[in-house]
This record gives structure tokens, C-alpha cells and sequence, in this order.
């Protein structure tokens, strides 16, 4: 069994940071803190590891030379540190058999959906072209 250091979960002004930056990301289709929590909680689950790579397109919504503006060379570091640190806590969480609490986002009336959390779960699928056929043929099999 894997063991990991669980990293501290970010803050609350960490998560809001996170948030605006994502918010300010060119084309309007960068994920929200919600939605990159499904994302990244789908892609941690599945049967392969996804490098940053393959899916920083997908939570900024292009390319990150096309869609970030990053004010510095600090700046990248921290915004990429926040999801990497992200990242870890709901790994750990996962990895361990604890239970992992989707992170929500309230609307003005004070009512979590999960709408937007359950849309970067499946967006998830999509990451990479065959993740579809991973995730298929491991539940054939798992069912059989």
C-alpha cells in the first residue's frame, strides 16, 4: 500500500486564490475550484496516472501559454503549488481509505449543487483520449 505525507489542506484564502486566478484565465473555460476538485478526484481514482501535462489544458481551459497570465515567475510557482498541494490532500485522503469530502461551492441562496464538482469528475474521462477505454475495461473486468 502507498503511504503519503498528507500535505495540509489549503486555506480557505488559499482556495479563494486559487479560485480568482482560475476565474481571470483567458476564454472564459478555465474549471472552477469545484470543478478542478472532481477533476482532480476522478483522475487520482482512475487505473493510470494523468501527468500535469496531459491535464493543465483542461483546468485552464487551452493551453497555459495561451490562457494564463502569470504576473511572475513567483506567481506560477504559487498557483501551481496550490493545485499540486491540492492534489496531494485529496491523494492522501484517497490513499489512505479515509473519507474524502468533495469540496462545494455555495451559490448566493447558501446551496451547495455539485453541480460543477460532478462535471470535472466527468471531464475527467476525457483527459486523455483513451482514459474512456482504461476506465471501461477496468470495470469489465472488476465486474466479471
Amino acid at each position: 500500500m502507498k503511504t503519503f505525507a498528507q500535505p495540509e489542506p489549503l486555506t480557505d484564502a488559499e482556495l479563494d486564490r486559487l479560485g480568482d486566478f482560475l476565474e481571470g484565465c483567458k476564454g472564459g473555460k478555465a474549471m472552477n475550484v469545484e470543478a478542478l476538485d472532481g477533476f482532480f478526484a476522478a483522475l487520482i481514482a482512475g487505473p493510470e496516472t494523468v501527468m500535469p501535462s496531459e491535464y493543465y489544458p483542461e483546468v485552464f481551459g487551452g493551453e497555459m501559454s495561451d490562457t494564463c497570465e502569470f504576473a511572475s515567475l513567483d506567481e506560477a510557482n504559487e498557483i501551481l503549488g496550490l493545485m499540486m498541494r491540492h492534489w496531494n490532500t485529496i491523494a492522501g485522503t484517497l490513499f489512505k481509505g479515509e473519507v474524502y469530502v468533495p469540496l462545494l461551492l455555495e451559490d448566493e441562496d447558501g446551496t451547495a449543487q455539485g453541480n460543477d464538482w460532478a462535471r470535472g469528475f466527468m471531464r475527467a474521462w476525457g483527459c486523455v483520449t483513451t482514459a474512456g477505454q482504461r476506465w471501461s475495461t477496468t470495470r469489465s473486468t472488476a465486474d466479471a
